[in-house]
């Protein structure tokens, strides 16, 4: 029995909303107040039967406690679409900047001419610019946009309230 109160604490702890500390002092609390009920001569079914489930009792808990538990801010949202895009760049980039090369190959030895009949005549080649350079740059810059979403999203899962 004493391994069900573990789990029904751990489930409790698991959905409070709140900092480390606060919560830790709120489970030494909500043990103490279990404690005293077993040393009452209550079993741990008839615990479990006053108190409700995990998910009633924490909600309660986060309630009274809601000057101490955090609020969930929407830029994680952003910072979470941000994440996706830098991943899916990351994959499709490279193939995608491989077919625009491939494409401008057959483009990429222009000739062009200027000057007129009567006059001097230049000839000029134009070249595409090199696919290895661009991929670099796109992945370098993805990378670092990857990580600074990533750290933005690590740190606004949750805010405390103010």
């Amino acid at each position: 029995m004493a391994n069900n109160m573990k789990k029904y604490l751990a489930a409790i702890a698991r959905r409070l909303n709140m900092p480390k500390d606060v919560k830790d002092r709120v489970m030494n609390d909500f043990q103490s107040s279990i404690q005293g009920r077993r040393e009452a001569g209550q079993t741990e079914d008839a615990i479990f039967a006053e108190l409700g489930p995990a998910k009633k009792v924490a909600a309660e808990l986060n309630t009274q406690m809601k000057d101490y538990t955090y609020i969930k801010s929407p830029w994680r949202w952003v910072c979470l679409a941000v994440i996706i895009g830098c991943i899916l760049s990351l994959i499709f980039g490279g193939t995608l900047g491989l077919l625009m090369h491939l494409l401008n190959a057959s483009l990429a030895d222009n000739v062009g001419v200027i000057g007129g009949a009567d006059g001097p005549t230049a000839i000029f080649i134009t070249t595409s610019p090199d696919y290895r350079e661009y991929v670099w740059y796109q992945a370098g810059i993805t990378v670092l946009i990857l990580i600074m979403s990533v750290l933005g999203f690590w740190r606004l899962r949750r805010c405390p309230r103010k």
